[in-house]
């Protein structure tokens, strides 16, 4: 990974340099500070202010994801992460996407390697009804069943479209080959292991995993 990152600096500082560019004719990003604070249950959130622009941004970085999979589960975290929006204790999904369609926001969560994100964006008229559905969808969600039961079923139509793909099955053998079956980044997901997936287990991964480790929150 070293020797890519390298090569890839290389490469850019070339063009650059072929280009003409220099370090005076680049206007440096200007980014306000972060305001750092710690709350006493261990949640650390920033805050950056820049009132230049009239939206809102939260996001909560959890610091667990699909290395966190149980074996045999692999898919769970991404299937637990598509559902967080599909419905809470106090609205269902239509309602969390028509609410937050009606004020132009964006509402979504995903599931990375090492991390879950949440993210929502809204204009700053509207950041009281964002942040309801952004603390909603960590706080309340309830995994209807029939939602959860749609995305195996989408999960499955791609790992299938996937085997037709030869770049994903030679990136499969290669990660199996490097870390071994024993490692979840040599396990690829697979239908026998989404079919195996409860919606019980949903609930016991956002239980334990997500909300009794260190959260990072970035607004």
């Amino acid at each position: 990974m070293k020797i890519i990152r390298s090569v890839i600096i290389f490469i850019l500082a070339i063009f650059l340099w072929k280009a003409g560019f220099s370090q005076d004719s680049v206007e440096l990003l200007k980014y306000p500070e972060f305001i750092d604070i710690t709350l006493e249950n261990g949640l650390w959130i920033l805050v950056a202010e820049h009132h230049e622009q009239p939206a809102v941004f939260y996001i909560m970085s959890v610091k667990a994801g699909v290395r966190d999979e149980p074996a045999g589960k692999e898919g769970l975290a991404g299937i637990t992460a598509s559902l967080l929006n599909q419905g809470t204790i106090s609205r269902t999904g239509e309602e969390i996407a028509r609410t937050i369609d009606g004020i132009g926001g964006y509402l979504s969560a995903s599931a990375e390697v090492e991390y879950t994100t949440i993210g929502c964006t809204v204009l700053a008229e509207d950041v009281d009804t964002g942040l309801d559905l952004f603390s909603s969808i960590i706080l309340e969600p309830v995994f209807p069943k029939k939602d959860f039961k749609r995305h195996k079923k989408q999960i499955i139509s791609e790992i299938k479209q996937s085997y037709t793909d030869p770049s994903f099955i030679a990136r499969k053998h290669a990660l199996h080959m490097l870390f071994g079956a024993k490692s979840r980044f040599g396990r690829e997901r697979t239908e026998r292991n989404i079919k195996k997936i409860k919606v019980e287990d949903v609930k016991i991964f956002i239980k334990i995993i997500f909300f009794l480790i260190t959260q990072y929150f970035w607004s």
